[in-house]
């Protein structure tokens, strides 16, 4: 956000443009925020390709990249391990029951706010390769990696 206030500050001139992707920013993280409870609480996922906890607690039980082809690439999956890791340290001290209620269902809010940082982050991202002059030979390739 940072860099989005800075540029904010350099082009004032951009004002509109500065106005726009704030709101953009604002609009993508209401917009997604708003049914990040949808269906819970509940042992299983409502939609079918979001991942449980119980996908990524299987796949750090495994302990190898072996498992990670449920859904998604291992980036994502390992971010939601390192997201889990103060409840998998409480179920391994026996403070915390992942096996249902409460703590299973902060998990899958855990995992729901992180997805709603990464879009907002895409956006973020995007804007910053097309509004630097120092990343404009980025800039065709951005658009050439989404055709397809």
């Amino acid at each position: 956000m940072r860099q989005v206030a800075r540029h904010c500050r350099r082009y004032p001139e951009q004002a509109g443009l500065n106005r726009a992707v704030w709101l953009l920013l604002a609009a993508s993280l209401a917009l997604t925020s708003v049914g990040i409870g949808w269906g819970l609480p509940d042992q299983i996922a409502w939609a079918p390709d979001e991942l449980t906890p119980m996908d990524v607690t299987d796949g750090v039980e495994k302990g190898d990249t072996g498992g990670w082809h449920l859904k998604y690439p291992p980036l994502k999956l390992y971010l939601l391990t390192v997201v889990y890791a103060p409840f998998f340290i409480g179920e391994w001290l026996g403070t915390v029951d992942l096996s249902g209620g409460p703590a299973y269902t902060a998990l899958f809010y855990l995992a729901r706010a992180m997805s709603v940082a990464m879009g907002v982050a895409t956006i973020y991202v995007v804007y910053g390769l097309l509004s630097s002059r120092r990343h404009g030979s980025w800039r065709p390739k951005a658009c050439s990696a989404n055709a397809g």
